[in-house]
This record gives C-alpha cells, structure tokens and sequence, in this order.
C-alpha cells in the first residue's frame, strides 16, 4: 500500500487516510466473498446439496441466484468464525472448512450449547433462500442441508474455489 500525504497542515488528508487505514484493517479481518460466477464449486455443491434435499435448483431467477449468493456469503462468515472461535487445532485427516463445518452442525443440533448471532443470521439467509427458491413449505433444515452439504466435500474433494487467497 502507497499512500502520501501532501500538506501536514490538512488535517482533512490525515482524516482521510486514517479512515482507509482502518477500512482496509476492517476489511482484512473479514472473510473473502465466494468467488463470483455460476461455475464456482462451492456453487455446485451447495446447489447439489439442495437438489439432493429434493429442491429444484436447475433454472435460478437473477433474484434466486442472489439470494444464493447472499447464504453461501453468510455461511463463509459463519464458518470462518467457528474456526476462529476453534482455534487451529485440526487433525491432520480433517480439513479446516469440514471441521468447522462439523463444530457449525454441532452448535445448530444442540450438542454444543453455545448459539450465536452469526448462527441466527445464517438460519435467517437460508429461510430467505427457501422462500426465493419457493421451498418454504419443503420441510428442509439447515442442519439437513449443511449434513448433505458436508457430504460433498467428504468425496475426496480439496477445497479449491472455496476460498479466495487475498493475502499479498
């Protein structure tokens, strides 16, 4: 990052940079968007993992195909704060996203007692996705989805296009 500052005596420059200072250390901290595109693999399987819940996913509105974006961001979010929360320890079998994903279906089955807002708000994403795909009645849960979810990524599957390196 360059950044100048011209006039010592502005004290609307050092304003200035200060806020992108801290927008940028903001925005480091956060998760990475899934990439964009329909052909991204974490798409795929979060598409399959609907449709083998019995949810047709095969012809998706521009507003179903946002509001399936708008789930995986949140369930990114919420993944990278239940490893965050976990700390690093992994079995060298396991990877970080399957058992964060793990310790996410444990929090929402009840055997971990903790709840949160992050997994409040991604119970809340994915009821706005059911309703977009018209699947509100379907009887799907979340914990169901993430279960079949899950599943796709136990194939021998590593995680590539799940994950954006942003590091420089």
């Amino acid at each position: 990052m360059t950044s100048s500052i011209t006039s010592a005596g502005s004290s609307g420059s050092l304003a200035q940079l200060w806020q992108t200072n801290v927008s940028q250390t903001q925005n480091q901290q956060t998760p990475p968007p899934p990439p964009p595109g329909g052909d991204s693999k974490m798409q795929e399987d979060v598409m399959s993992a609907l449709s083998d819940a019995g949810i047709d996913t095969s012809h998706l509105t521009e507003e179903q195909s946002d509001s399936l974006t708008a789930f995986m961001q949140t369930l990114m979010e919420t993944l990278h704060q239940q490893g965050a929360a976990q700390g690093q320890e992994s079995a060298a079998q396991e990877s970080p996203m399957q058992r964060d994903l793990q310790s996410l279906l444990g929090q929402l089955t009840g055997s971990s007692e903790s709840s949160s807002s992050s997994t409040d708000e991604l119970q809340g994403q994915f009821s706005s996705l059911l309703d977009s795909l018209g699947a509100s009645e379907s009887g799907v849960t979340l914990q169901q989805f993430l279960s079949a979810f899950s599943g796709k990524m136990e194939n021998g599957r590593s995680e590539p296009g799940y994950f954006v390196n942003t590091s420089a």
